[in-house]
């Protein structure tokens, strides 16, 4: 068999496409953006007001910039969390990689928030699961224990046991906040998210 194209290799790797397990994609539009601030500071103060500000045509190109970023790293499939989520999709058809995507879901003490982000959530689960060509996986994706109750948890394992798919989210973030939920509850982050999903 003859090859349309010959790759001078001699001294390269052929390997299998890398996977980056946990993104913010569209976040790369605030690269550099208070990096000397502590986790809960640079959440608060600049990257959440930030945020409160992006319409999907910013999560768009974000999302476009770090998947062109991605795939001159050999990265191939990602998992992200993040809001309008739709778009990151709409970012993965155009750019041809595979991913698993979640909708975020925070509570934030706002049961009604709780409540309507994770129907946002599953629809988006509902709608792109095994789109771009089967490209596109879907998860639920709480944002963290800090950021959602017991109860909602055990919602969002049980929508997710019975979508068939899994839970994307964030543990152990920063040793501060670990500290801060093993002081009021006595338990790790991650036992702490066991209890919480346990029946």
């Amino acid at each position: 068999m003859r090859a349309d194209v010959a790759v001078e290799a001699k001294g390269k790797v052929a390997m299998p496409g890398l996977i980056n397990c946990h993104t913010h994609v569209p976040m790369t539009l605030f690269r550099g953006m208070a990096e000397d601030q502590p986790l809960g500071t640079w959440l608060k103060k600049t990257i959440w007001p930030l945020e409160a500000k992006l319409t999907s045509n910013d999560v768009y190109n974000g999302a476009l910039l770090g998947c062109l970023e991605m795939i001159k790293s050999g990265i191939t499939c990602f998992g992200d969390l993040y809001f309008h989520e739709d778009a990151v999709a709409q970012a993965v058809k155009d750019i041809g990689l595979r991913a698993v995507l979640a909708e975020g879901i925070i509570e934030g003490g706002n049961k009604n928030r709780g409540e309507k982000m994770l129907r946002r959530g599953l629809g988006f689960a509902e709608r792109y699961n095994g789109s771009a060509e089967g490209r596109i996986h879907t998860m639920l994706g709480p944002h963290a224990s800090y950021s959602c109750g017991s109860e909602l948890l055990v919602k969002i394992k049980e929508k997710a046991l019975q979508l068939g798919i899994g839970v994307h989210t964030h543990i152990a973030k920063s040793r501060d906040m670990s500290q801060e939920l093993e002081k009021e509850y006595k338990v790790s982050e991650v036992e702490y998210f066991n209890i919480s999903s346990s029946p």
